[in-house]
């Protein structure tokens, strides 16, 4: 629960005692699962080396216990610790193979992870053509079982892209509907992705001027679930 909610100091706490607990048994598939969470934790507060630590054991247990699911979902995580890390050549070649993995393995469920992490880092290395296609296909791989900040995560990066590109109204509106769905979901702005979402916001205001920012942004507020989709789709 702590993780879902981005309480990511408090989650350490349970998956570090969880790790310890399923390393005494053997059991190497949990324990790959939990490092895996445990490296997630540690890099959405910025802790990149000790993630990778982790990643990087989680990913040797998933492997030696035939986990693909398993593996793609660590690898992709690792791939994120290098795209936060600025090592883009290698973030691209984690996630590209994340998402052959989760191809192969028939893992709909973590089709979403790669797919918005390679929108992501497309976005950040200017490919915003590739950009926009991967964080469209992931606005509709979303999941139903925590879809809001899964949506919210898109629309962020939509905004982000919007602002590149030079559309600030549109990523105004797109930053209210996002916060309009953390809010109802509970899920504040990852801390990793703070950044992004802080320096977009400044910017769309900046170049709209603060009353017609607010007035963008109240727009998204307003949108259903329904609406947030369609407007990251648009």
């Amino acid at each position: 629960m702590a993780h879902a909610r981005h309480d990511y100091e408090m989650a350490r706490v349970y998956l570090t005692a969880a790790l310890a607990a399923w390393r005494s048994l053997g059991d190497d598939a949990a324990a790959a699962r939990l490092l895996n969470l445990a490296g997630w934790a540690a890099a959405m507060q910025g802790d990149l080396s000790r993630a990778r630590e982790l990643l990087e054991e989680g990913i040797a247990l998933a492997a030696r216990v035939g986990d693909d699911g398993q593996r793609s979902a660590t690898l992709h995580s690792l791939g994120e610790v290098a795209r936060l890390d600025g090592r883009f050549d290698e973030a691209r070649a984690l996630l590209e193979e994340s998402l052959a993995l989760a191809q192969a393995s028939g893992w709909r469920t973590v089709l979403w992870w790669p797919v918005h992490s390679l929108g992501a880092l497309a976005r950040a290395e200017g490919r915003y053509d590739e950009a926009r296609e991967r964080l469209r296909e992931a606005v509709a791989l979303c999941p139903k079982l925590g879809r809001r900040p899964r949506l919210a995560d898109c629309l962020e990066e939509l905004a982000a892209l919007a602002v590149d590109e030079g559309d600030a109204e549109r990523a105004a509106v797109l930053l209210g509907a996002a916060e309009s769905l953390r809010a109802t979901a509970g899920t504040p702005t990852p801390p990793a992705a703070c950044r992004v979402v802080e320096a977009t916001t400044a910017t769309a205001r900046q170049r709209l001027g603060d009353d017609a920012f607010e007035d963008a942004r109240q727009r998204g507020r307003a949108a259903s679930i329904e609406d947030a989709t369609a407007l990251a789709q648009a």
